[in-house]
């Protein structure tokens, strides 16, 4: 008898914590990451290969919208293209127009990033690669850089730090006007940026900061650098 009591004494007291104690805690959002998916279509003059987030419907709308009428813009301007068209061309087996995308993804604790670089050749001597990123917090909101720090001057900060980096790691041996342009405190100088738990880590274009031969450049910021400017959830 004695232990039965006991027993219903101990489920009471169990019941007791979970429903006043247990029940009652915030947990923090858990950080959701997109499965990347695949898409191909090639044709004889059309190179179409795509890897890009599967989005569910009526989420992440900014990125979606993005490439939705990226592809749409190729599709409707060189998708369909007559034998015809293509000799005219120039087009053949070995130089096709192409649109393509490639999803890379990086995280930190709250944070996911999908840094989606896409390529478009539709004549010309080369093509051009273009970088559109996208980072979210842990409840699926889109994060600009104005939500990381929490101070009015941080583009003056991050533009000293980043004409400094590539200056050193070029050993000025880059146009210093160009560099200067690229890395000037205005937004869209650094709306291509992505993070991990150590670094802010910003794209910088192909001619962003100098000639079509320097290709595409990241400059790491390492959070330790600038912590004081950063809000306390991102540092």
């Amino acid at each position: 008898m004695k232990k039965i009591f006991l027993f219903l004494i101990l489920v009471i007291f169990g019941l007791f914590v979970y429903f006043f104690l247990f029940k009652n805690v915030t947990h923090a959002p858990s950080l959701s990451v997109l499965p990347v998916i695949e898409e191909s279509n090639n044709t004889e003059y059309i190179e179409f290969d795509l890897t890009y987030p599967e989005i569910p419907n009526g989420k992440y709308l900014e990125m979606s919208n993005f490439l939705k009428i990226t592809k749409e813009n190729f599709i409707n301007d060189f998708g369909d293209i007559s034998k015809e068209e293509a000799e005219f061309l120039g087009l053949n087996e070995n130089r096709k127009y192409s649109y393509i995308v490639n999803t890379k993804v990086a995280t930190s604790s709250n944070t996911v990033s999908y840094i989606l670089e896409i390529y478009n050749y539709t004549g010309g001597a080369h093509g051009i690669t273009g970088v559109t990123t996208f980072t979210y917090d842990d409840e699926d909101n889109l994060l600009g850089l104005s939500d990381i720090f929490n101070s009015s001057s941080y583009l003056t900060v991050i533009s000293d730090k980043a004409y400094n980096y590539f200056i050193n790691k070029f050993n000025n041996e880059i146009d210093d006007f160009s560099l200067r342009e690229g890395t000037k405190p205005i937004s869209p100088n650094f709306n291509s940026w992505y993070m991990d738990n150590e670094k802010i880590i910003f794209i910088f274009g192909q001619y962003s900061i100098g000639p079509y031969a320097l290709g595409i450049q990241e400059f790491p910021l390492s959070k330790s650098e600038v912590v004081d400017i950063l809000n306390q959830k991102y540092r």
